[in-house]
């Protein structure tokens, strides 16, 4: 890849994990805060819903989908989505096989559509 555009790219990631890190905190205090008030009015868990949803409703990556993977050391490779797991409720976790014939497993904030 162009050197240039890689560098773009890096500061794009770091931007944007930044930006996450600040949503989730955002979430966490507000899930903390409606906490507090079910607990002053003495609510049940039934009378009001303070289940955030850290993930998007869909994944964004398909399965035999070609993504790049953005290694936490900057790295840049492509890979290929192999599985998709939805268990966890605030990410989603994928399977990948990276361009070296690596398997791994991550979660969206490392991978990238081309």
């Amino acid at each position: 890849m162009n050197n240039k555009l890689v560098q773009k790219l890096k500061y794009e990631i770091i931007k944007l994990r930044e930006e996450k890190r600040n949503i989730l905190k955002d979430n966490k205090r507000l899930k903390y805060a409606l906490n507090n008030i079910k607990d002053v009015l003495e609510l049940d868990d039934e009378s009001i819903d303070i289940n955030l949803k850290f993930r998007p409703e869909k994944p964004l990556f398909t399965k035999n989908e070609i993504v790049l993977y953005i290694h936490p050391n900057q790295n840049i490779q492509r890979a290929k989505v192999l599985n998709i797991y939805t268990h966890e409720p605030q990410y989603y976790f994928y399977d990948i096989l990276l361009e070296n014939k690596k398997e791994k497993q991550t979660v969206e904030e490392y991978l990238m559509k081309i």
